[in-house]
């Protein structure tokens, strides 16, 4: 997932981002509980909540970075992608060795990484399983690419706000046609064959650009709203989650076409609410959920190397005390070696992108 944060820091926005963090990486901890929990699938759902907060909060954050920078008057496309690029790949490259090295180690074999390379290893197929948490980042270094084109073509401004909504609520409407399509021709499953396909995934970060679009364009009204907005929009991730349990989501047309749009339109509907919490940057819990925040692009790429690390080295679990201890153990570590590598390698290279790529350059 991506790790941007905005020049000045929100409060509302890095608590949405550490929420994100934070679902994913326990979710996963509950793996420890997989064979003595028969109905552990239930918290699946929340994982998959969290990558698309990640999702919404990428295309808010980016999509105001890229209607900032869409003015005719000066090239700008080359540097947004440099900087995103230079934001993102490092870290990812360096995990990618990771977990070749892991799979090595662990199973004795190479996986060939070319597709991850270049973001393609689920654009249309099913995701290899050495690198499993990849495939949300090939959605969005595929909106990084495109979306500076779009804005292009189509001509979008931020003197053109009306434009950039209009073309985010058609990705929202091409993404539900599109899966529709495909799950009408070839009945794939929910996870593997819908959710973490990047063709069918195109709204994903949609939502967020509308957001951000609708944000400045009748900001009195979002405002005025916020408290409105955001209890609608959970009652649509509430309308997700039932979508989800009430079905056998692996058949069921609704849950594999429609899960994924409640849940992008419920965390979009959050904006507004929570970019309005106020930010006192003396207060101990704000200062960290920031930390936290900084770390979190960290903390997704490293927490499953440290779960296939911990499943190849500890005893089998036997009972429900070693499963937390493990769990916990295992969130704790996740977090510890997240602020490691923020600390030692991403915010060296924040820090050259910011030397040789000025954000306002």
């Amino acid at each position: 997932m991506s790790a941007l944060a905005p020049t000045v820091r929100s409060f509302g926005l890095d608590a949405m981002r550490v929420c994100a963090a934070l679902m994913v990486v326990c979710v996963h901890a509950c793996i420890f509980f997989y064979h003595l929990w028969p109905q552990l699938p239930v918290v699946f759902f929340f994982a998959g909540l969290g990558v698309d907060l990640f999702f919404v909060l990428s295309g808010y954050l980016v999509g105001g970075l890229l209607i900032d920078a869409a003015r005719r008057d000066r090239p700008w496309v080359m540097h947004f992608w440099m900087r995103r690029w230079w934001r993102t790949l490092p870290s990812f490259y360096l995990f990618l060795l990771i977990n070749l090295l892991l799979l090595r180690w662990t199973q004795g074999v190479w996986a060939n990484p070319l597709a991850h390379l270049i973001f393609v290893q689920n654009l249309a197929w099913e995701h290899p399983d050495f690198f499993p948490e990849a495939w949300s980042l090939s959605i969005e270094e595929l909106f990084y690419l495109c979306a500076p084109l779009a804005f292009v073509a189509f001509g979008m401004t931020s003197a053109k706000l009306r434009k950039v909504f209009a073309f985010a609520i058609a990705l929202i409407v091409a993404g539900i046609i599109f899966r529709w399509l495909w799950v009408l021709q070839f009945d794939p499953t929910w996870d593997s064959g819908v959710k973490k396909l990047a063709v069918l995934r195109v709204d994903a970060i949609a939502f967020g650009l509308a957001a951000v679009a609708a944000m400045r364009l009748w900001p009195s009204w979002c405002q005025a709203h916020r408290q409105g907005l955001a209890v609608a929009g959970a009652f649509v991730i509430v309308m997700s989650a039932w979508l989800t349990y009430a079905s056998e989501i692996d058949s069921s047309m609704p849950a594999r076409v429609f899960v994924f749009t409640l849940n992008g339109l419920g965390c979009a509907l959050l904006l507004p609410w929570l970019t309005a919490l106020p930010t006192d940057r003396n207060r101990w819990s704000v200062r960290s959920i920031a930390a936290l925040a900084r770390w979190s692009y960290a903390l997704y790429l490293v927490h499953m190397p440290i779960m296939r690390i911990g499943l190849a080295l500890l005893p089998p679990v036997k009972n429900f005390g070693m499963a937390w201890l493990y769990a916990i153990c295992f969130v704790v570590m996740s977090v510890a070696a997240a602020a490691l590598v923020y600390r030692v390698f991403e915010r060296r290279v924040l820090h050259w992108r910011d030397r040789l790529l000025p954000a306002h350059a």
